[in-house]
């Protein structure tokens, strides 16, 4: 999916000015529509509930949106959080990583003078 350089944040900072020049909101749908917004990021952007905006939606012409978790938005808030752990998960994580090293240590294979076994059994 292209990013266009005036969608430089949500659909509705990016798109009311565009709005504002338009008179067809059909035409506006579309538009928004093809550029991979999101039909939520579209209601916001028109101001309109989202219920009324499926209705509206219903008596218009079948449109193409973009598949589920593929919008312009999803796909920016998503390379926003790339590297980041959220900090309820960060001490779940923790203590995962602790079992599987105390797991490991125990379970661990060596080899000393031709004997293989755990450390515990070598000493």
């Amino acid at each position: 999916m292209q990013m266009h350089a005036q969608q430089g944040g949500s659909a509705a900072k990016a798109s009311t000015s565009h709005f504002r020049g338009t008179t067809n909101i059909e035409e506006y749908i579309r538009d928004m529509a093809s550029r991979g917004f999101s039909r939520r990021a579209v209601s916001k952007a028109l101001g309109m509930h989202w219920r009324k905006f499926i209705a509206l939606l219903e008596l218009l012409p079948e449109m193409n949106w973009v598949p589920p978790c593929q919008s312009w938005d999803r796909l920016r808030a998503d390379q926003e959080k790339k590297g980041r752990t959220c900090p309820m998960t960060e001490g779940r994580l923790r203590s995962i990583v602790a079992a599987r090293r105390a797991a490991m240590a125990k379970h661990t294979r060596y080899t000393a003078f031709g004997v293989t076994a755990t450390l515990p059994e070598l000493v």
